[in-house]
């Protein structure tokens, strides 16, 4: 059974065949098959994402776009947020 998928990553709601962005769209029974934890752990199931530890800081990277510089002075490629709010730095 295909559900419909609503993305509103731009702040307005959108359909799936709307966006022009690539999505990974997981259910929650796929994750829990999956035994997925957190967001470490999707790495398996969203091509081309990557987690890697710099320097005590965690960074993250999609496609090849991310950030290297794990001191906070430079904004990262990739946005990462959490309930809405946006974390500027790897370790946070």
């Amino acid at each position: 059974m295909l559900e419909e998928v609503i993305v509103t990553a731009t702040k307005r709601t959108q359909t799936l065949s709307e966006v022009a962005g690539s999505i990974s769209a997981l259910s929650a029974a796929a994750i829990a098959k999956r035994s997925i934890d957190n967001v470490e752990d999707l790495q398996g199931m969203v091509p081309n994402l990557l987690f890697r530890d710099h320097l005590g800081s965690r960074l993250l990277a999609i496609r090849g776009v991310g950030n290297n510089v794990a001191t906070g002075i430079v904004e990262p490629g990739v946005a990462a947020h959490l309930d809405g709010v946006y974390l500027a730095r790897g370790d946070m």
